[in-house]
Formats: structure tokens, sequence, C-alpha cells
């Protein structure tokens, strides 16, 4: 088990704290606005609507529904069948620990591309990452899964369906390779920056690294 530093620690409480304050001041914004009937109102609208959301729900979560289980059967079998062990073994025997770190966003970006969703990409090239990273040593496993779930974060801003999605929101439709010609040079770019934190982390000795 890897060692905890206390400040990550610390650092990992803000979320629950920035929940907790967000739930406090929602509650009295809806306490006020339920005094000139707001909320009931959106309530009698709801219950009118509702065989109509939950036919929507199912609609668009059936389909990504499917998606994501098709990823998780592909990344189990590569897993399992030892296809993961043999590219490991491959990119580990070309690759030097700091090249690869610097490179493990990429990979995630990539993955991103492809499905257009982070949680895919870290399924598909999670497993991947992180048997190449004890296939190579000296570099810490939790710094290169960390490059690849930033990489794939980073990587939806390029991936086709979410530009095709961008520009049909902005009412551009038509002028996807407009959006990619100033997305891409900005992803490679915070890549790059990641892929460089990696590389200066891993040098200092930190999260693990032996």
């Amino acid at each position: 088990m890897l060692p905890v530093n206390p400040i990550y620690a610390g650092l990992a409480a803000l979320p629950l704290l920035l929940l907790l304050f967000t739930l406090v001041v929602l509650r009295w914004r809806a306490h006020e606005a339920a005094s000139v009937g707001y909320y009931e109102g959106a309530a009698a609208r709801a219950d009118a609507d509702r065989s109509g959301f939950t036919r929507a729900v199912l609609a668009t979560a059936v389909p990504a529904s499917i998606a994501v289980i098709s990823f998780l059967v592909m990344a189990k079998l590569m897993d399992h069948s030892g296809q993961v062990l043999v590219l490991a073994e491959g990119t580990a025997s070309v690759a030097t620990p700091s090249s690869y770190g610097f490179l493990s966003p990429l990979i995630g970006s990539l993955g991103a591309f492809m499905t257009s969703s982070n949680t895919a990409s870290n399924i598909l090239f999670g497993g991947l990452q992180q048997q190449t990273a004890a296939q190579l040593g000296g570099i810490s496993e939790a710094l290169i899964l960390g490059g690849q779930s930033a990489g794939g974060a980073i990587g939806n801003a390029i991936s086709p369906g979410n530009v095709i999605l961008g520009t049909t929101a902005a009412g551009i439709v038509g002028r996807e390779g407009d959006v990619l010609r100033v997305t891409i040079p900005w992803v490679a770019a915070v890549g790059a920056l990641v892929g460089l934190a990696i590389v200066l982390l891993n040098a200092a000795g930190l999260l693990g690294v032996a």
C-alpha cells in the first residue's frame, strides 16, 4: 500500500467541505423560494412530466450503459487473455521511465479521443498503463495512472463526439474543423505540462516512488 502524505489527506477533505457548504446554501435558498410557492409549482409540473422524463432517461441511459459495459468486457478480455501484459512488456522494452511518464497523458488523451469519455479511456488503457509502469520499474504506478486520467480529461476537448455536441449547442454546426484547430494545440500543451509534472514528481520521489 502506498504511503499517504498528510498534505494530500488534508486536501482530500476539501471537496467534502465544499459539498456540505453547497448543500447548506441550497437548502436555505430552497426554503426561501418555497415561501413564495416556487417549488410547489415546480413539483406539480414535475409530476405531470414524470412519465416523459422516465422515457427520456431510459432513451439516453441505455445506449450509454451498453457502451460502458462493452468497454468493460473488452478490457477484461484483453487483461485475462494476456494482451495487456504483452503490450506492456513491448512498451517497457522500448521506453524509459521518464519518457513513458512524460507520454502517459498522451495515451489517456488518445483513449478519450477514441471513445469521447474519460471513464472509457481509463477502462481501456488503465490496466495497460499500470502494467507498463510495473514492467518498467523506477516510476510510480500512481503517477502513471494519474497521468492516464488527466490525459483522458484533457483529451475530451478534442473527442469528435464532444466537439459535435459543442458546435450543436453553440449553433455553429459544420465548423468542427475550426474548433479542433483551436483546441488541439491547447490539448497538446496541457498534456505536455502534465507529462512534465509527472517526470518532476517522479524525480522528487513523491507518491511512493522507490
